[in-house]
């Protein structure tokens, strides 16, 4: 382990790294897939969380989920067909289209992140009750420094 600041930032970078396999086992392993359905996928869930958050335009979330508007397409066709999200055309413009979650896409993805936080809360609870503290900080640090704007000496040339 590293003391320099710069040292110390690569052992929280790796850190980090090595730990994201394990969180999207444990994600893959929480995703459902109801009756004689596959399992969502990872950027199928994902695509729920965001629409859990209102309705939005598949541009919209495109840019929110980073993906490349076909590969929207293909996350909300599959959705579509197993009943989770619908597609609406906006009044006065039938070209524009929003999506939104069913009631079924909403359930599904209540019972998906419950199931989440429950094995989660599990597994953290073998920690000491200050681990759990440290690491709680820890994390709305993590939180904070991933969502601070990069300064311009810092944006790649």
């Amino acid at each position: 382990m590293h003391t320099a600041p710069e040292s110390l930032a690569l052992d929280c970078a790796q850190a980090l790294l090595a730990t994201l396999p394990r969180l999207r086992r444990l994600l893959i392993e929480f995703l459902p897939s109801g009756q004689g359905q596959r399992p969502l996928t990872p950027p199928q869930f994902f695509a729920l969380r965001c629409l859990y958050a209102g309705e939005c335009l598949p541009s919209h979330l495109s840019l929110r989920l980073k993906v490349s508007r076909p590969t929207v397409t293909s996350v909300v066709d599959g959705l579509v067909a197993r009943g989770l999200v619908e597609r609406m055309a906006e009044p006065g413009d039938r070209r524009r289209v929003k999506l939104s979650l069913t009631p079924e896409g909403r359930r599904l993805y209540e019972e998906c992140w419950h199931a989440l936080e429950e094995h989660l809360s599990h597994r953290l609870s073998r920690l000491t009750g200050a681990r759990q503290r440290r690491l709680l900080l820890a994390l709305h640090d993590l939180d904070q420094a991933l969502h601070e704007p990069q300064s311009d000496e810092e944006l790649p040339a």
